[in-house]
């Protein structure tokens, strides 16, 4: 059976700080800020307390305006300082500092980490191209269960020039952007590794909220309500109708016959996605019909 891939995003603030609800009475977590971050990929004994014998990282660099990633956190603070919001005002302190992603293998696969690190730097930098953003350094560790890769950017020095800080467009995605994301990750990556797209854990099963509601009511859905409310949908209308096979909302049987019936050309991909558990199919993927 193939493992599913894996690939984590997330932005971080300047300075490290805590995350209350209830009107500050209930501390939910404590978020770390740039210098945290660094000090772990770097290996700093007090932050590595996690990794039973943690060993120096192999670091890469690419569009990096330091040498040495730990002079990273001082060269951040200094250049934000520099920037400003769209109105002119100095950024905000939750402003994001940091945009990271973190790709990670299956233990077995330890052999494949150079590769992937070659071919995930090259998909974000051709994600990242003609954004504003560099991707300046790639810190791999093998010390721990699961091999894994941090992948750190910062806005290009165009961007800082003019006074620009913007993260937030690459690394703070909708969901519709993020599966996306995921999609594309998994053609120009994981499936040349041998990953599959999607684990086979059970995950939650959504539709938009009115067809939820209609669905909850026994109230009948065609089939274009159901399509077209798939959030996949804007993926393309095989990504759609897979996705309502895994939701048990249509069988594979009625879903081979809608596309005999409609889109022959996608009838083969189709049967093969369900066989090997993939579900991307990229002659779909800018392909939405009229359903």
């Amino acid at each position: 059976m193939r493992q599913a891939q894996f690939i984590h995003m997330q932005g971080y603030r300047l300075h490290a700080h805590d995350t209350y609800k209830r009107k500050k009475t209930v501390l939910i977590e404590k978020c770390w800020g740039v210098r945290d971050v660094v000090a772990e990929a770097m290996r700093v004994p007090e932050a590595s307390r996690h990794v039973p014998n943690p060993e120096p990282p192999h670091i890469f660099r690419y569009r990096s305006p330091v040498d040495d990633p730990n002079d990273y956190p001082d060269w951040i603070e200094e250049h934000m300082g520099y920037c400003r919001e769209s109105d002119g005002a100095r950024l905000r302190k939750s402003a994001i500092a940091l945009a990271t992603y973190i790709v990670s293998l299956p233990s077995e696969l330890k052999d494949l980490t150079p590769e992937c690190m070659r071919l995930s730097a090259e998909f974000l930098q051709e994600m990242l191209e003609n954004s504003g953003v560099d991707l300046t350094f790639g810190i791999r560790h093998l010390d721990e269960s699961n091999p894994h890769i941090h992948f750190w950017a910062t806005p290009s020095m165009a961007s800082i020039e003019k006074q620009s800080w913007r993260l937030s467009p690459v690394v703070s995605l909708s969901s519709p952007e993020l599966t996306k994301f995921q999609d594309l990750y998994w053609q120009k990556v994981g499936r040349k590794l041998g990953l599959a797209r999607r684990s086979i854990s059970p995950t939650l099963q959504r539709v938009n909220r009115w067809v939820y509601d209609k669905i909850k009511r026994n109230d009948p859905v065609s089939l274009k309500e159901l399509v077209s409310g798939e959030p996949l949908y804007e993926l393309g209308y095989v990504q759609a109708i897979q996705e309502l096979i895994k939701k048990g909302l249509i069988t594979e049987l009625s879903a081979t016959e809608i596309l005999e019936r409609n889109y022959p050309e996608f009838v083969n991909p189709f049967k093969e996605s369900l066989k090997t558990g993939n579900l991307y199919i990229p002659q779909s993927l800018e392909f939405k019909p009229d359903i």
